[in-house]
């Protein structure tokens, strides 16, 4: 009954602006009105915001167009069909959340079994509006460096560490790699979409372990680095 007396209360407010020579009527399907989003949930599949239309003050929920996509304090277009507001259009633009890391290689070696940052710690960051915005949308994490080994036969894992909200940390492999030639420069490269992570702000960092063998993976500063994470749909 609240939330119906309160569209009601933003239809009187919206027809006072839209249609002055009818105050006694009900607002027509089509009327349009100005707002802005003061939150939305954060399921890729729930289509609805909470909207503070200009000629109320007052936030509502109301519908979000499936082509459209809001976040909190974006201004937007809205229309009415039949007895439903339906966010129509946005004057921000969004981007799906992504960060990107490319550099010539810092030296370092690795022969620990348990995973440990590539050296110079390159970091990617998911944070503020650059933040994954869905909890069904999954991450791909993409790595790709190039290295050696002192010995044939060493086996490496290369991975991703992921700190989520609330300071959740996992880590997730992206390759196993196995070495068949020894000081010879290989170049490991893959990604993996990986799904269960929520809305939020992420920190990831690459890794590398040595899980099989007697070498000593090597990157040196002639090497190249590069990593990338990104929301991608679910």
């Amino acid at each position: 009954m609240f939330i119906t007396d309160l569209l009601g209360t933003i239809d009187d407010r919206v027809r006072s602006l839209v249609r002055p020579d009818a105050l006694r009527e009900n607002v027509s399907p089509g009327a349009t009105a100005w707002g802005t989003v003061s939150s939305r949930s954060t399921s890729y599949y729930d289509r609805t915001a909470q909207v503070m239309f200009d000629a109320s003050g007052l936030a509502v929920p109301v519908r979000v167009a499936a082509n459209v996509e809001v976040d909190p304090n974006d201004r937007v277009i809205l229309q009415r069909f039949g007895s439903i507001w339906c966010v129509v259009g946005c004057f921000t633009k969004h981007w799906p959340a992504n960060s990107s890391y490319n550099a010539v290689g810092t030296v370092g070696t690795t022969t620990s079994g348990s995973y440990a940052d590539l050296p110079g710690s390159p970091t990617l960051t998911l944070v503020g509006s650059n933040q994954k915005r869905w909890d069904e949308t999954k991450l791909r994490m993409t790595l790709t460096f190039s290295v050696w080994s002192t010995a044939t036969g060493t086996q490496m894992q290369a991975g991703m560490q992921v700190v989520g909200p609330a300071g959740t940390t996992t880590n997730t492999l992206v390759q196993n790699f196995e070495f068949d030639v020894a000081n010879t420069h290989e170049t490991v490269s893959a990604y993996v979409d990986v799904a269960g992570y929520v809305a939020g702000e992420y920190t990831v960092k690459p890794q590398w372990a040595r899980i099989l063998g007697t070498g000593t993976v090597t990157i040196n500063a002639g090497d190249t680095v590069s990593a990338r994470v990104e929301e991608v749909g679910p």
